[in-house]
């Protein structure tokens, strides 16, 4: 099988890092929402399911604190120099006025689990 895992530099702690809680939240929207492929695109589904399996499980009180979560603020640069902002939410919480992007989005799902200063 082929990963869909995107091309990444070396990671801070050599893989994704997730919360316990977090990662039940997405995995159980992963699992039912009827509709669920009409928000978002297949392969952002497939590779979020990837992380899900591949990522390192911590419980709250070992989880480093530059660890990109659920409700994290998360600044991100492009190589062309972009910044942009926004706060990483659960899919019934997006607002895209106030910045909030969903973690079954193509950018949320590429950041959860991330720390601070890894590149993708």
């Amino acid at each position: 099988m082929k990963s869909l895992m995107m091309e990444r530099y070396p990671l801070r702690y050599g893989n994704l890092i997730l919360e316990r809680n977090d990662f039940l939240m997405v995995k159980k929207y992963l699992q039912g929402g009827p509709g669920l492929e009409e928000y978002t695109h297949d392969n952002v589904l497939a590779l979020l399911r990837e992380n899900l399996q591949k990522a390192i499980i911590m419980d709250e009180t070992n989880m480093p604190s530059e660890i990109i979560r659920l409700y994290s603020i998360v600044s991100v640069v492009s190589s062309s120099g972009i910044e942009a902002c926004f706060q990483l939410v659960l899919p019934d919480e997006v607002d895209l006025e106030r910045d909030k992007i969903s973690v079954l989005s193509s950018l949320g799902c590429s950041v959860m689990g991330l720390s601070k200063g890894d590149i993708i």
